[in-house]
């Protein structure tokens, strides 16, 4: 038997949402698949846990409140022919309650990678002194020699970063 078409299964999971009082079959599972009653609203971590990722505007309002000090940003997919990624996966470190470092995950597409909003978002990081990678490239590791020498230990190489290298994400 064949699978039912998505516009079916989509149709028959929001009406057996909806008959247990949910919005919809993605408001039943962010209200942990029926775990916590609906109309209850779901925020937070919860939110993003439900989600299973959190956005661009999360990512924004985190580094804004001066919650970020490092961020990772990894392009994910095959690059388009103009110049853009598909998804861009970031890791934004945060200092968490305790004191320790604690990981954030964040997954950026579509909209949220245009130039506009990578501009706004490296201008809220550079005003708060966030420290960012935008393309871990494995080319770092030639400097590396096996056994932990380095090549050219005293000479010193170009592995900075200048301000456009955040807007290579969106595509030059």
């Amino acid at each position: 038997m064949a699978p039912r078409p998505r516009s079916e299964r989509t149709a028959r999971d929001n009406a057996r949402a909806r008959a247990l009082g949910y919005k919809s079959y993605y408001d039943y599972r962010i209200h942990g698949s029926g775990k916590i009653p609906p109309g209850e609203p779901v925020r937070g971590e919860a939110l993003a846990r439900a989600r299973g990722h959190r956005s661009l505007a999360d990512l924004e309002d985190l580094v804004a409140r001066g919650k970020v000090t490092n961020i990772v940003a990894t392009p994910v997919g095959r690059r388009k022919p103009d110049g853009t990624y598909p998804r861009v996966h970031v890791d934004a470190w945060t200092i968490g309650p305790d004191g320790k470092p604690k990981r954030v995950d964040f997954r950026l597409t579509g909209k949220q990678l245009n130039r506009a909003n990578l501009r706004r978002l490296k201008g809220t990081m550079d005003n708060q002194g966030v420290f960012y990678v935008d393309t871990p490239s494995l080319s770092l590791m030639k400097y590396i020699r096996p056994g932990g020498k380095d090549e050219d230990e005293d000479e010193e190489s170009d592995t900075e970063l200048d301000e456009t290298d955040f807007e290579d994400l969106a595509g030059a």
